[in-house]
């Protein structure tokens, strides 16, 4: 590495090179010296080789030649002795410009051997950071190579963890889906629970109001004769009519046609729980016209020619069992107390029977309509369901159809009632329609209360 010099170098490098040429300019005078004191040196020598005669007499008169040369010896001696004083002096001043030049170059030999003594420290010194720089470096390396292995390590704990968190979250998912169907469920069940509390709670007041209106037909019938009804009216039952079971355009129809669902319902409702308590007595019903016996109705038009269905009251209006404005009558009672049924409504007016209403129904909905003693019933059909179940939906197994369970039904439409069977009895329900007299005896004696 290249060094810059210093302010003193430069004084020295100058007074070396003065003293330098001083040396050669006495270098050079010696020289000249030299050669003038050998030549006089050698004239002298060349007179003294003149033969001397000792008795001889110094000539009274030396010839001018003679006198030159003495003159011209003593001024060569002069000269000698000017020029060794000169070399005196020279000498003397080379000697004090030596002295004068010692003490700067042992000053420069001193700070050459300290910078000498620097460029060793400062060879070490870059010794040490060149093994400082190797050891920073391999320590580098390593903590590299550390930091390296540490962030492979923690990469693979990441991708494990987001693997464990994915797993996590779609077993979360998984949970949650499932917690989501059992609220859907629970929501579905709490909603079945309203409508059947609803439904228990309409039953009660038509119990109540049933119980009533029975206890005031009692009071009435001890007050008054008791009259016979017409035989026809009382006993008539007909075979069960050569319909179809229910088909996907039967469904359809009871699903998008409003009207028959109420009218199922207030079938089911019209024979209350009280019936039970009763001894399966029937609700109190004035006797159908003599002249509309149920054998008389023939075919009921339950469809027009389109085959749309028709509604109860539409239907009861054709048949001549109600006129237009019995129907209006009947109607504006419903509108006074909607939980009261067009059915159970015309049925307590006198106009017709349960089993036309049943029939009518049946009709509609495209089922069986069956007419049937309690003896009539399987009662190992009937273990398929608990009397719990058989009083809270009010229907009764009759039998076994193959893999079917064949269900007399007030209201077949109560899909909930059908699951719960099908659930309780693990087997296919086949609803058949029945009035909610005959059923509410048939579970009085298929399931006689302890």
């Amino acid at each position: 590495m290249g060094m810059t010099k210093s302010p003193e170098g430069d004084v020295f490098d100058r007074l070396n090179a003065a003293i330098q040429e001083w040396d050669q300019q006495i270098a050079s005078s010696h020289g000249q010296l030299a050669e003038q004191i050998a030549a006089a040196q050698h004239h002298l020598d060349k007179l003294l080789e003149l033969p001397v005669r000792e008795d001889a007499a110094p000539p009274a008169d030396t010839t001018p030649e003679t006198a030159e040369l003495q003159h011209e010896l003593a001024a060569r001696e002069e000269r000698i002795a000017e020029l060794e004083a000169q070399v005196e002096q020279l000498r003397n001043e080379t000697q004090t410009l030596h002295a004068a030049v010692e003490e700067p170059a042992q000053a420069a030999q001193a700070l050459q051997a300290e910078l000498e003594a620097r460029q060793n420290e400062l060879v070490g010194v870059r010794a040490q950071l060149e093994e400082a720089a190797a050891a920073a470096e391999a320590e580098a390396e390593e903590r590299v190579a550390d930091m390296a292995a540490q962030l492979e390590a923690e990469r693979e704990s990441k991708a494990q963890y987001q693997a464990e968190a994915e797993t996590r979250v779609a077993e979360m998912t998984a949970q949650l889906e499932a917690e989501r169907e059992t609220k859907a469920q629970y929501e579905a069940d709490v909603q079945a629970i309203s409508r059947l509390q609803d439904r228990l709670e309409a039953a009660e007041r038509d119990r109540d109001a049933a119980q009533k209106k029975l206890d005031q037909l009692h009071a009435r019938r001890s007050a008054q004769p008791e009259t016979e009804p017409p035989a026809a009216a009382e006993t008539a039952r007909e075979e069960p009519l050569p319909t179809p079971e229910l088909t996907a355009e039967g469904e359809d129809a009871a699903e998008s046609d409003t009207a028959v669902a109420p009218d199922m319902m207030a079938e089911t409702e019209a024979a209350p729980e009280a019936a039970d308590e009763a001894e399966a007595t029937p609700v109190p019903q004035a006797a159908a016209p003599p002249s509309t016996p149920l054998g008389g109705l023939g075919d009921v038009p339950a469809f027009d020619a389109q085959g749309h269905k028709k509604r109860m009251g539409q239907i009861l209006v054709e048949l001549g069992l109600l006129s237009d404005s019995e129907l209006e009558d009947v109607l504006e009672l419903q509108c006074a107390d909607p939980q009261r049924r067009l059915g159970s409504l015309v049925v307590e007016r006198g106009h017709t029977s349960e089993d036309v209403i049943a029939r009518i129904l049946a009709e509609q909905l495209r089922l069986s309509y069956v007419a049937f003693a309690p003896d009539e019933v399987d009662r190992t059909a009937a273990t398929a369901i608990s009397p719990h179940l058989a009083r809270l939906h009010h229907c009764i197994p009759l039998r076994k159809d193959g893999v079917r369970l064949v269900v007399a039904m007030a209201n077949p439409m109560d899909l909930i009632a059908i699951e719960d069977i099908e659930l309780a009895s693990k087997s296919a329900v086949a609803p058949v329609v029945a009035t909610p007299s005959q059923i509410a005896a048939a579970i009085a004696a298929v399931y006689p209360r302890e």
